[in-house]
């Protein structure tokens, strides 16, 4: 964060401040300026304009796919070239239904035969929820 980039914690920091439109015209800019005041003076080592950071936030972002192969015809399963992935499925938009349930199903890599399970979402009063599984291939 700008914070770390400059060896600051939030102790350091009085006061934070967001400029919108014209609000912000005198850093040359109309798209919003946050402006940071600290409750000391800071020793920053950093010789560019110490005061001033321009960032721009990515904004909205396209939903996008998580690959996952499909291996639907024998000539996929038979070849010689192994599936070493790492991260064998993610969504980040699984529902459960009414009872709490839900599915997915994903092709397992040819790495090992423990895969480990991180399920991370809320519930439905906003509590966080992550539980982590470990699950062991059957021969």
């Amino acid at each position: 964060s700008m914070l770390d980039d400059y060896g600051l914690t939030l102790d350091d920091v009085e006061n934070i401040a967001f400029l919108r439109g014209t609000a912000g015209a005198m850093f040359n800019t109309l798209n919003g300026v946050i402006l940071i005041t600290t409750r000391r003076a800071v020793n920053l080592t950093d010789k560019k304009a110490i005061n001033i950071k321009k960032v721009s936030p990515l904004g909205y972002q396209q939903k996008t796919s998580f690959y996952s192969p499909k291996y639907p015809v024998n000539k996929h399963l038979e070849n010689n070239i192994p599936d070493i992935r790492n991260t064998l499925y993610w969504n980040p938009c699984i529902k459960t239904d009414n009872s709490g349930k839900a599915n997915f199903n994903f092709y397992t890599n040819d790495k090992s035969n423990t895969i480990n399970v991180r399920i991370e979402g809320l519930l439905i009063d906003g509590t966080p929820l992550v539980k982590d599984i470990v699950l062991r291939a059957q021969p």
